[in-house]
């Protein structure tokens, strides 16, 4: 009985000891953002492009405590709803790596990076790892390489195996990608450093299919994957699939600027299997206005709408797919709050920011008086401009974004109309309140009046016609010296 005992305690111990081996914690693990988010925002692949050749790279650090990684051609799309880093550009071929910038103390075996989308893997010339006695990375004292990219990388979790580890040793993963079809053909939320050659945790099993896609019988997240890969790269499917699952997480949450939610599901809440739901509208097929139930990590829902295959990546077609339930629910169950108004009666920009911070009735079109706080930008390309306004020519706090506002009269500005509005003008717009990453808008309109004026200036009457004095299309009278679109002695031209 004692021997039993002893053996049985054994066996339990070494299992015990087996498991701590086989799933020990990382020593060191990057994951983003980072603790440095709020200083290392970019948005984009590369720094600078000429003729198809990257001639200047983009590169910037990440931390997490103390320890600093250095991050070059992986764009984080300035944390803008992303928990993740992507490399790969359409427009050129790129280099993208991730490198401690901290030599590591501990005898690293492994280095696990957390994939989790690969798409177009005939692109990616080489995936490797450098183990360095230096930060330059000029004395390389190992490489691990993968010979075959297309067969073995792939979303999951990625292993380098390091055949001689050894403590005070810096590593660089390498990405050599070539000019690819989209950008972010390699998305990365994790790298861990392990002084175990196990990987921390083993891939669970894919979850069976299920369903037919109907109502009554849904895909599951696994059958909804199969289904849009079935399809091939770029086709979509000519009928609507229902699909069941729960929230994972939420890239781009319900707003009223598009009305539409971007977010991850699966049949257990886990990333294990998960779909892609791109650009899905609300309850009833419709925008969302503001009205509930929300979306939330955990929610059971059912989509419903047509799939595609985007660069070897299933998912629901942009706007062809909608929410059909959340939590049971089919139908908003809140009366949708209008804050509209009129020209008279328009919000003062402060009023306009308490509304946005509501968040309620935003899908309302509204009027908003305020000034002109800075030098517009104006696009003649595109017939809009973007500029800030306030409840004072001066002000430098509590200002609205005009984002993207067409010209007097709804019309898109031009070459002749770019310079018809500046700072310290006062304007009454019209379009709809939003919160965007964190910025208080105003778009999806134009500028109702500028300075009093609700249309604009072809001609000017004076009471001498051939005066001499030169105009701006608002009827100001200007100098000699202002550039653009001008009227004098009643006629209209560009003065340069």
């Amino acid at each position: 009985m004692i021997m039993k005992k002893f053996l049985r305690m054994m066996m339990t111990g070494l299992l015990m000891l087996v498991c701590a081996v086989s799933y020990a914690a990382a020593y060191k693990t990057l994951s983003f953002p980072d603790d440095n988010s709020a200083s290392n925002k970019v948005g984009g692949y590369y720094k600078t492009v000429v003729d198809g050749v990257v001639t200047e790279d983009l590169v910037w650090d990440a931390k997490i405590g103390e320890d600093t990684w250095s991050i070059t051609n992986f764009n984080n799309n300035s944390w803008k709803d992303w928990a993740y880093i992507k490399c790969g550009s359409k427009n050129a071929p790129t280099v993208a790596s991730i490198a401690t910038a901290f030599a590591i103390d501990k005898a690293i075996a492994s280095v696990v990076v957390t994939i989790d989308k690969v798409s177009t893997p005939e692109k990616i010339n080489s995936v490797k790892l450098l183990v360095a006695s230096d930060q330059t990375f000029s004395t390389i004292t190992e490489t691990v390489e993968e010979s075959d990219i297309t067969t073995n990388f792939k979303k999951g979790s990625y292993t380098f195996k390091i055949n001689s580890p050894a403590a005070n040793k810096y590593y660089k993963i390498v990405f050599d990608i070539q000019k690819t079809g989209s950008n972010g053909i390699i998305q990365i939320s994790k790298v861990e450093y392990s002084e175990n050659a196990a990987e921390p945790t083993p891939e669970p099993d894919v979850p069976v299919a299920k369903g037919t896609g109907t109502l009554a019988d849904p895909f599951n997240c696994t059958a909804a994957n199969n289904a849009a890969t079935a399809l091939g790269v770029g086709n979509t499917s000519t009928e609507d699939y229902y699909i069941k699952g729960k929230v994972v997480s939420i890239t781009s949450p319900f707003s009223t600027n598009y009305g539409n939610v971007t977010f991850y599901l699966s049949d257990d809440g886990t990333a294990n299997g998960q779909f892609y739901v791109y650009r899905a509208l609300y309850l009833e097929n419709k925008k969302w206005a503001g009205e509930e139930p929300n979306l939330e990590v955990g929610d059971e829902v059912v989509v419903c709408g047509k799939l595609t295959n985007y660069n070897g990546e299933p998912e629901t077609s942009q706007n062809q797919a909608y929410v059909y339930s959340i939590k049971g629910v089919t139908k908003p169950t809140t009366t949708v709050v209008d804050i509209s108004n009129t020209p008279e009666t328009a919000y003062t920009v402060a009023q306009a920011l308490d509304l946005i911070k509501a968040g309620e009735g935003l899908a309302s079109e509204v009027y908003v008086k305020g000034y002109i706080t800075s030098e517009p930008e104006v696009s003649a390309q595109y017939g809009n401009a973007n500029f800030f306004i306030g409840d004072a020519a001066d002000a430098t706090e509590n200002l609205l974004e005009a984002f993207r506002l067409k010209n007097l009269e709804n019309t898109a500005f031009t070459e002749e109309t770019v310079n018809s509005i500046k700072a310290r003008d006062q304007v009454i717009l019209k379009g709809q309140l939003m919160e965007y990453s964190g910025k208080k808008q105003i778009g999806n309109g134009f500028i109702y009046s500028l300075n009093g004026s609700t249309t604009g200036i072809n001609t000017i009457t004076t009471n001498d016609a051939t005066d001499g004095v030169t105009y701006n299309l608002a009827g100001q009278r200007v100098a000699e010296s202002y550039k653009g679109a001008v009227i004098r002695n009643g006629k209209k031209f560009i003065q340069r």
